[in-house]
């Protein structure tokens, strides 16, 4: 399963939307959007339902992606690793 932004980037480019145009409808900036994409940030539960109206999506289809995914496999990893234990 894609992670929040990269499911993120993949719906707007499948709705030919730019990451301007994206950001504008939905009332956040282009560096806010652009750093959520890239799994820098989480979305705020607004901006969240918000992203998916413009993307077409149910919210919990955003709500149940991970937001920042390397950090998660980071953790797992370091977690069964028993160099780091």
């Amino acid at each position: 399963m894609d992670g929040l932004g990269s499911f993120i980037q993949k719906r707007r480019k499948v709705r030919g939307l730019s990451l301007r145009e994206l950001s504008r409808r939905v009332g956040i900036s282009a560096s806010y959007a652009s750093d959520i994409e890239l799994g820098k940030k989480a979305p705020t539960s607004g901006v969240l339902k918000r992203l998916a109206c413009e993307l077409g999506v149910a919210p919990l289809e955003l709500a149940r992606r991970e937001p920042f995914p390397l950090v998660k496999a980071l953790r797992t990893r370091v977690k069964h690793d028993p160099r780091f234990g």
